[in-house]
């Protein structure tokens, strides 16, 4: 009788397994995967890297215009979550472990490697932009959702700047009591009631003014001291402890190993049109007393001390003749940067040996014909 009740269940977890490790369900994913980099590709070309990545690679829905209507589709992140389930099933309920299988065996491993590496990356790795214009070095970067706010103390000299953490929290030994910012605005404008209201994020940094609501206490749960806003010619005045204080808002600007100054921007055009098909941006990097020419196109971004510098897009979109462009890069750090080319040596590998011990077993057949 018990044999009788769980027989259902049995069956049902069989074919989950069986599903997950098919190789129909390994087909349609590639063929997912490979309609999201055309898509993400068409989608660089018009609005840059950054848009491409997040609208197709790090999300786990897209809507596809199709037309006057929105297609949904899978994100690059949840395809490849579910190849990895599939090669790790099909890996287990399939591989025959033994040296005649060692290239099939190299070529999983390859693949699971590969986005072990895309995990590693999603988890760890540091992006943010930044913007260049001509005569003008930077050497730091801005990261999304990165903030600090800068806190100026009764009689003092020095101000203090105070990371913003993650979930809002500001923590600093020389701050009394504990601050949070909440509601964040990467964009906004005040009202004329003094209110946040939330704006378009342009893609150049420098842009947007961002706001929050500065609490004491958790975010969400303290009393509201001042609204910050990027905006303001002057600091707001906050009051910590029976003491004033100023108080404002900003991103965080993050430093790079070196510092970059564009010298200039090309932009090529398809023959007859103002799409775009190439551009590109020559620098100058300063390190130290040490200076260096660099080029940074499409698709070839520049590698410096740890540091990926891509070409990601360009401003003013609608600039006409003579007015100077500003060029948009994104900056990654990312430990697994190297993973995708050792993956690849690996699948490689395997491809050669499996397809080579093929052919061995085929010219030592008595009737195998010429390969021409």
């Amino acid at each position: 009788m018990s044999r009788q009740t769980r027989t259902p269940f049995g069956a049902a977890r069989a074919s989950l397994v069986a599903l997950l490790g098919s190789f129909g369900l390994a087909s349609g994913l590639f063929v997912v995967l490979l309609a999201l980099t055309y898509l993400g590709t068409l989608d660089q070309v018009e609005h840059g890297l950054l848009h491409a990545q997040q609208t197709y690679f790090d999300a786990l829905l897209v809507w596809q215009p199709v037309g006057p209507v929105a297609v949904p589709l899978p994100g690059a992140r949840l395809v490849l979550g579910l190849l990895a389930l599939n090669l790790l099933f099909s890996s287990m309920a399939r591989m025959d472990f033994r040296w005649s299988r060692i290239g099939v065996f190299a070529v999983h491993t390859g693949f699971l490697v590969l986005l072990a590496g895309g995990l590693i990356s999603y988890t760890n790795a540091e992006r943010g932009t930044i913007v260049l214009r001509e005569g003008e070095p930077e050497s730091g970067y801005l990261r999304e959702n990165s903030w600090e706010v800068v806190l100026q103390p009764p009689d003092a000299a020095e101000a203090i700047i105070a990371d913003v953490r993650p979930d809002g929290t500001i923590q600093d030994r020389d701050v009394p009591g504990g601050l949070s910012l909440a509601g964040i605005e990467p964009n906004a404008l005040r009202g004329e009631d003094g209110s946040l209201i939330g704006m378009p994020v342009d893609e150049d940094p420098r842009k947007n003014t961002a706001g929050a609501m500065l609490v004491s206490g958790t975010s969400g749960q303290g009393v509201s001291l001042a609204v910050l806003w990027q905006g303001d010619p002057k600091p707001a005045a906050i009051t910590i402890a029976g003491e004033s204080w100023h108080a404002s808002l900003r991103r965080k600007a993050w430093p790079l190993p070196c510092s970059l100054e564009l010298i200039e921007f090309t932009r090529e055009t398809h023959p007859g049109t103002d799409t775009p098909s190439a551009f590109s941006s020559e620098l100058l990097r300063a390190d130290g007393s040490v200076q260096e020419r660099a080029v940074i196109s499409m698709n070839a971004p520049m590698r410096y001390k740890g540091y990926t510098f891509y070409q990601s897009s360009w401003g003013p979109q609608n600039a006409g003749p003579g007015v100077p462009r500003y060029s948009v890069l994104e900056v990654a750090r990312n430990p697994a940067d190297r993973v995708p080319l050792y993956a690849c040596a690996l699948i490689a590998f395997g491809m050669v040996v499996h397809f080579g011990q093929k052919l061995v077993v085929f010219l030592r057949r008595p009737n195998a014909g010429p390969l021409v």
